[in-house]
């Protein structure tokens, strides 16, 4: 992984108290047990589509993945059935 890649700490208070020590996030491609890495992230928008990004009222979701393969496999999972763009297809990591 880059120097400047950092894994994303799960926010969960709860989590941390159990283990003692900080937990990370996984990786949200279903098959994957990596950390989440804040390079590969992806976010969603849990609000209308007329709300602006900016307003106090929208929602966003973000999803770490441990890859940007594994990110694109995501983001493309809901528009192409799982397939990967022309040029992900033949990088391996």
């Amino acid at each position: 992984m880059p120097v400047h890649a950092k894994r994303i700490i799960n926010g969960d208070v709860r989590a941390a108290e159990v283990e003692g020590r900080p937990l990370y996030l996984l990786c949200c491609w279903t098959e994957c047990e990596k950390p989440g890495y804040d390079l590969h992230k992806a976010r969603t928008h849990d609000h209308a589509p007329r709300l602006p990004c900016d307003h106090p009222l929208s929602k966003h979701t973000w999803w770490v993945f441990c890859s940007d393969r594994h990110k694109q496999y995501w983001v493309n999972s809901h528009r192409d059935m799982g397939n990967l763009p022309a040029g992900y297809r033949n990088t391996m990591q």
